[in-house]
Protein backbone atom coordinates (compact mmCIF):
# COMPACT_ATOMS: atom_id res chain seq x y z
CA UNK A 1 0.00 0.00 0.00
CA UNK A 2 1.34 3.43 -0.92
CA UNK A 3 0.47 6.54 1.14
CA UNK A 4 -1.07 9.23 -1.06
CA UNK A 5 -1.72 11.82 1.64
CA UNK A 6 -4.41 12.92 4.02
CA UNK A 7 -6.96 15.68 4.44
CA UNK A 8 -7.25 17.73 7.65
CA UNK A 9 -10.80 18.56 8.73
CA UNK A 10 -11.30 20.59 11.87
CA UNK A 11 -14.70 20.43 13.58
CA UNK A 12 -15.66 17.43 11.46
CA UNK A 13 -17.95 16.29 14.24
CA UNK A 14 -20.37 19.00 13.10
CA UNK A 15 -20.99 17.01 9.93
CA UNK A 16 -22.09 14.05 12.02
CA UNK A 17 -22.33 11.57 9.16
CA UNK A 18 -24.75 13.81 7.24
CA UNK A 19 -25.06 13.63 3.47
CA UNK A 20 -22.75 16.34 2.10
CA UNK A 21 -24.85 16.57 -1.08
CA UNK A 22 -27.74 17.90 1.00
CA UNK A 23 -25.73 20.43 3.03
CA UNK A 24 -25.38 23.01 0.25
CA UNK A 25 -22.97 25.93 0.26
CA UNK A 26 -21.81 25.29 3.81
CA UNK A 27 -19.62 22.38 2.71
CA UNK A 28 -18.69 23.51 -0.81
CA UNK A 29 -14.95 23.62 0.01
CA UNK A 30 -15.07 20.16 1.58
CA UNK A 31 -16.85 18.70 -1.45
CA UNK A 32 -14.35 20.31 -3.83
CA UNK A 33 -11.42 18.96 -1.77
CA UNK A 34 -12.92 15.47 -1.82
CA UNK A 35 -13.53 15.64 -5.58
CA UNK A 36 -9.93 16.72 -6.26
CA UNK A 37 -8.63 14.01 -3.94
CA UNK A 38 -10.77 11.30 -5.51
CA UNK A 39 -9.59 12.23 -9.02
CA UNK A 40 -5.94 12.17 -7.93
CA UNK A 41 -6.24 8.87 -6.03
CA UNK A 42 -8.09 7.31 -8.96
CA UNK A 43 -5.04 8.11 -11.11
CA UNK A 44 -2.62 6.82 -8.47
CA UNK A 45 -1.39 10.33 -7.64
CA UNK A 46 -0.94 12.01 -4.27
CA UNK A 47 -3.66 14.23 -2.85
CA UNK A 48 -3.15 17.70 -4.39
CA UNK A 49 -2.04 20.66 -2.28
CA UNK A 50 -5.13 22.57 -3.43
CA UNK A 51 -7.35 19.89 -1.86
CA UNK A 52 -5.42 20.09 1.40
CA UNK A 53 -5.71 23.90 1.48
CA UNK A 54 -9.45 23.73 0.79
CA UNK A 55 -10.02 21.16 3.52
CA UNK A 56 -7.97 23.16 6.06
CA UNK A 57 -10.31 26.14 5.83
CA UNK A 58 -12.76 26.28 8.73
CA UNK A 59 -16.43 25.54 8.09
CA UNK A 60 -17.40 28.57 10.18
CA UNK A 61 -15.58 31.66 11.34
CA UNK A 62 -14.24 31.60 14.90
CA UNK A 63 -17.00 33.78 16.38
CA UNK A 64 -19.83 31.82 14.79
CA UNK A 65 -18.22 28.52 15.79
CA UNK A 66 -17.95 29.67 19.44
CA UNK A 67 -21.57 30.88 19.42
CA UNK A 68 -22.83 27.59 17.98
CA UNK A 69 -20.71 25.59 20.42
CA UNK A 70 -22.09 27.55 23.38
CA UNK A 71 -25.66 27.08 22.15
CA UNK A 72 -25.02 23.35 21.90
CA UNK A 73 -23.68 23.21 25.46
CA UNK A 74 -26.68 25.16 26.75
CA UNK A 75 -29.12 22.84 24.98
CA UNK A 76 -27.34 19.79 26.37
CA UNK A 77 -27.45 21.23 29.88
CA UNK A 78 -31.16 22.00 29.52
CA UNK A 79 -31.89 18.42 28.38
CA UNK A 80 -30.04 17.11 31.41
CA UNK A 81 -31.89 19.47 33.78
CA UNK A 82 -28.85 21.59 34.63
CA UNK A 83 -29.56 25.25 35.30
CA UNK A 84 -27.31 28.22 35.94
Amino acid sequence: MRWLGGLPLGAGFMLGGKDLRKMGWLVRKIKKALELSAMAINQGEAIPEEAIRLMEKPIFGKKLFCWLRNMGFKQMAKRKGITQ
